[in-house]
């Protein structure tokens, strides 16, 4: 009924009351999680209210353990924003990938589009010199501690990375890597 209702009326502040009503009833008396992540699916891909969908689908999918959906639609919202939104949503959809989904390779790849769209950004630096570690990248991860001083990054970021680098390098005994 939800459905039909949502498709009945045009006007965007009664399809938001009404989503808002229907995941109440799902979550709350029924219990089911499913039901409110499907109207707010729907509201979704009407356009309709697209923060407060937005905002909800990702705490359900979250409160559900729906990693894979919750990736998917992180992913679709990169292709709609810009700028410091795209690259916190792409910070979210790399620890969704590396948290959730347990794919470093897949966090690898977010990551690296952060560092290619915001090279000084420590934050993805940091994060991506981690995955690199945990992949046992050592190629990549020795490359990338070299070029942060050359990245104009903030100097104590700089140092955080080189010495993240260094220390993972000598743990796997990479020593002269380390040292270099």
């Amino acid at each position: 009924l939800y459905l039909k209702t949502v498709e009945a009326t045009w006007d965007p502040n009664e399809r938001l009351s009404c989503t808002r009503q229907a995941a109440e009833v799902a979550v709350g008396k029924l219990g089911n999680t499913a039901l409110a992540i499907k109207a707010w699916e729907q509201l979704w891909q009407l356009g309709d209210a697209v923060d407060d969908a937005s905002r909800e689908l990702s705490r359900l999918y979250r409160l559900a353990g729906r990693w894979a959906d919750l990736a998917t639609f992180l992913a679709q919202q990169t292709e709609r924003q810009e700028g410091a939104a795209q690259l916190v949503t792409l910070r979210e959809l790399a620890e969704v990938q590396l948290s959730g989904l347990k794919d470093p390779d897949g966090a690898s790849r977010v990551l690296e589009k952060i560092v290619e769209r915001s090279p000084r950004d420590p934050i993805a630096l940091l994060q991506l010199a981690r995955v690199y570690a945990q992949r046992k990248d050592w190629s990549n991860l020795e490359r990338l501690g070299g070029q942060a001083s050359g990245r104009d990054v903030p100097a104590h970021a700089a140092l955080d990375l080189q010495r993240l680098v260094a220390d993972a390098l000598w743990e796997a005994g990479r020593l002269e890597q380390a040292i270099a």
